[in-house]
């Protein structure tokens, strides 16, 4: 029987899954973040075309497996020992998570052990530090590097915990007022056009602009059961002072309503001063810029993040006379 071949593109508890469908249509093409423990088997899901092609999907498989490993239950070694991730193995003589042995030579031609510390002060970043054996104890070196290595992930946590405070507390406050005051003529209205399959990344844009002190218009949330959504979203486009087009790898190919949504934005620029700042273009993930949005200067929101955005939108509304955004909210 011969192996089958391991996908270049899986990782450590993640499969690259590329299965084609019949004759050469559909097919399944995404990553699987999956766990065995105990006997039992955890699995999700990550297809390219919900995530907005292969990395993102790759992006949003490594988040969730990163959150499952601190809620699933160790390893064990099938003796109800220690953890396999704890032990010495081929893969880890150590004994230590983050740590493993080197051989380093010396510029006198001799050699000497190193241990090597890892960690990841951020999402998809990894740093890592040497401590030399030399003539102290190997426990004595093991103790140098786990400390170095905890006071990284703890600085992370303790700094994503206090971003999510932050965040929460803005978004809290600002619900609290109530829907009347969002939807005060002195707040900047903001539409933010996209495709269904981009749902979840223009939503977390969404409650971010919510936080920020802005009025954006979303579909799932601005408009009510019985009403005309065509002319709801005409009319929402038509009275917004700016118009956000969040595009994809996905959206820019596809015929749509995501299509027809641009070209009436385009008509109501037609009617807006040249120095207005009314048409926003973002790349949510690299993809090919359409024509009729040329004109416009493209933000690349998953490379430079969101922060450029942000001072267009603080902008127009010093020049529209509305009430300032908030300042006191970083927005990357």
């Amino acid at each position: 029987m011969t192996p089958r071949n391991r996908n270049p593109k899986s990782e450590s508890n993640i499969k690259r899954i590329d299965a084609s469908g019949r004759n050469g249509h559909g097919g399944t093409h995404g990553f699987q973040v999956y766990f065995k423990r105990k006997g039992v088997e955890f699995t999700r899901q990550f297809a390219d075309k919900k995530f907005g092609g292969e990395e993102g999907a790759l992006k949003a498989a490594r988040e969730f497996r990163d959150k499952a490993q601190e809620a699933l239950p160790s390893v064990s070694n099938g003796k109800g020992a220690f953890p396999a991730a704890n032990s010495r193995n081929k893969a880890n003589k150590t004994g230590h998570i983050g740590l493993h042995f080197r051989t380093k030579r010396l510029a006198n031609g001799a050699t000497t052990r190193i241990v090597v510390a890892v960690a990841a002060p951020e999402p998809l970043k990894q740093i890592k530090k040497e401590f030399r054996v030399n003539d102290r104890s190997l426990a004595e070196v093991f103790d140098e590097a786990l400390a170095w290595r905890r006071d990284i992930i703890e600085a992370r946590r303790s700094r994503e915990s206090r971003d999510k405070e932050v965040w929460d507390e803005a978004l809290a406050g600002l619900l609290a007022k109530g829907q009347k005051n969002l939807n005060s003529a002195r707040r900047l209205r903001v539409f933010l056009c996209h495709s269904k399959d981009d749902k979840e990344r223009v939503r977390k844009l969404y409650l971010r602009l919510l936080s920020l002190g802005c009025q954006p218009w979303l579909d799932d949330e601005s408009l009510l059961p019985g009403q005309d959504w065509d002319s709801e979203i005409r009319k929402a486009i038509r009275s917004s002072h700016v118009f956000v087009a969040c595009l994809s790898s996905g959206s820019v190919t596809k015929r749509g309503y995501v299509q027809k949504e641009i070209r009436f934005a385009l008509d109501v620029a037609g009617e807006i001063p040249e120095d207005d700042i009314f048409i926003i273009p973002i790349k949510l993930d690299p993809c090919d810029a359409p024509e009729s949005l040329s004109k416009w200067q493209w933000l690349e929101a998953y490379k430079d993040g969101y922060g450029r955005l942000i001072t267009s939108l603080a902008q127009q509304t010093a020049k529209l006379g509305l009430e300032p955004l908030r300042s006191d909210i970083a927005f990357a």
